[in-house]
């Protein structure tokens, strides 16, 4: 009976390590691969998006209302902790510029300029094989300038430079075809609360900081590379 029980109590022991490492692979037709959810690294992930920014707010008492939207590159670093939790570094810029020319009367120069960042912990609230769902949380940063000359008969400058910041977040989807290769999506939603305004034109130049509420949401598709 004793020699029963412990044959037994070996054979619990050795389907519990089995069952243990059998959470940490899974398998294709011709290999094993490691589970994409667990242990340290780091993650690279490069990305496409189209952020779009509203800002409302009061400039000298006057209401001021600007609407941004571009398509932007970005670079997302993620360093995961386990297989639940990790902390991320999600960035992006934007840039544009319009030259144009007449001539016999003048000539108008455009420039834009956006990025976002947003820092903070993500959790991952479905980590499986092939499929991974993180919602990230933490403190946005949004950058704005524009540039505008009109070399005509008014001969206009203007530079205006918004530095944004508030709470953020964003919830994706990652599809793994291996332990380091992934695509994903995801939204990124943000709210800034506070604006420190720049502008510069002929006559001089002014600054302000304000509270605001400035809404932005940013769909994003890209690709990932864990190490």
């Amino acid at each position: 009976m004793k020699k029963l029980l412990i044959i037994l109590v070996m054979l619990a022991v050795v389907f519990s390590a089995f069952a243990q490492e059998a959470d940490d692979v899974y398998y294709t037709d011709d290999q094993t691969v490691a589970d994409t959810g667990t242990g340290k690294g780091f993650g690279l992930e490069v990305t496409a998006g189209i952020p779009v920014h509203w800002t409302d707010a009061e400039y000298n008492n006057v209401e001021d209302k600007t609407v941004s939207t571009a398509l932007a590159l970005g670079i997302a670093l993620t360093y995961n902790f386990n297989r639940k939790f990790g902390l991320t570094l999600d960035t992006d810029v934007s840039f544009a510029r319009n030259l144009y020319g007449n001539p016999s009367t003048d000539s108008v120069f455009h420039s834009l300029v956006t990025a976002n960042v947003l820092f903070g912990p993500v959790i991952y609230l479905y980590n499986g094989s092939f499929l991974r769902i993180p919602l990230a949380l933490g403190i946005h940063y949004y950058f704005f300038s524009v540039d505008h000359w009109d070399a005509g008969a008014t001969n206009v400058f203007l530079k205006q430079t918004d530095h944004q910041f508030g709470p953020g977040a964003y919830i994706g989807i990652q599809f793994h075809f291996n332990k380091s290769l992934y695509i994903l999506s995801r939204t990124n939603v943000n709210f800034d609360v506070a604006r420190y305004y720049k502008a510069k034109t002929n006559g001089g130049s002014t600054s302000d900081f304000k509270l605001v509420g400035a809404l932005s949401v940013k769909p994003t598709l890209g690709l990932g590379i864990k190490f």
